[in-house]
């Protein structure tokens, strides 16, 4: 399995987007298949934020994670954020989602990101694993959520003498 940017494999965008709002469109119900396509397009970028990573073995799609700037309306002050934490049912319980969202929090910490945010709507304990702490519980687009956080370590610093 590799960990890559979405934008070093295109070619799987679309099928991402299906997962994606298959997923989660009760969140977004406003938002449509070709909608959540084409904001997918942001994640083709040079800044180090947005970003989304995809877990592939050979040609075959596993899994994703993003960073983005923000991804609850209701917190703007909040950011960045880790998002679209999603694996292909068929791999779940092998790790892949555990290797995608410590590869995110990795990326964002050579970044220089201190703290990342999530929210999800039901899983609490996995991300507790992973070193994540409630934030809030909330309700968004009338659904309950935990929001989180993680303290990332500063990236170790070359000292020359």
């Amino acid at each position: 399995m590799q960990i890559v940017s979405l934008a070093e494999q295109p070619q799987h965008l679309a099928k991402l987007a299906y997962w994606h709002h298959s997923e989660w469109s009760y969140l977004y119900p406003d938002i449509s298949l070709r909608d959540r396509a084409e904001s997918m397009a942001d994640y083709f970028t040079a800044e180090s934020v947005p970003k989304m990573f995809i877990a592939i073995d050979g040609d075959e799609l596993l899994g994703s994670t993003a960073i983005d700037k923000n991804d609850m309306d209701t917190l703007p002050h909040l950011t960045p954020w880790i998002s679209d934490v999603y694996v292909n049912p068929a791999y779940r319980g092998h790790g892949i989602g555990t290797a995608l969202v410590r590869h995110a929090m990795e990326y964002a910490r050579k970044n220089g990101v201190q703290t990342l945010y999530l929210y999800t709507p039901g899983q609490e304990s996995f991300y507790t694993r992973l070193g994540w702490k409630r934030l809030t519980k909330d309700v968004y687009h009338n659904h309950p959520v935990s929001v989180m956080h993680v303290q990332l370590a500063p990236a170790a610093v070359a000292i020359s003498s």
